[in-house]
């Protein structure tokens, strides 16, 4: 039996741009957290990842979608985009989270159980 990835997505950033790129910020911020190749400029961890390869990671997305949602989330404000690929002929993208991107993706996170 072949294993796969569990997707997942922060609820309040779902209703903000729908869960496609609920699901591509998620992603992003995974690969971020353990990405061999992430760099750190302008006071931000960049991290490389072509609309190919989140389809590959996500097959229930097509390019088509992963470039929709990932146009989203910067057009929301969830994150930026770059080029720093060392070789000129690299046109990858590179995204990095915004604050407010950064802060919704961590909303989750700071959740805590009231007590009755």
């Amino acid at each position: 039996m072949i294993r796969t990835r569990r997707d997942y997505f922060e609820v309040e950033v779902a209703r903000e741009v729908g869960l496609n790129a609920a699901t591509v910020a998620s992603f992003l911020w995974d690969i971020m957290r353990v990405d061999s190749e992430m760099k750190y400029r302008h006071g931000h961890a960049w991290v490389k990842a072509s609309y190919g390869f989140i389809s590959l990671a996500m097959p229930y997305l097509t390019k088509c979608q992963a470039r929709h949602a990932v146009k989203k989330l910067i057009k929301k404000g969830y994150i930026k985009k770059g080029r720093y690929s060392d070789n000129k002929f690299d046109h990858t993208n590179w995204y990095a989270f915004t604050e407010y991107g950064s802060a919704m993706m961590n909303f989750g996170e700071s959740y805590e159980e009231e007590d009755d």
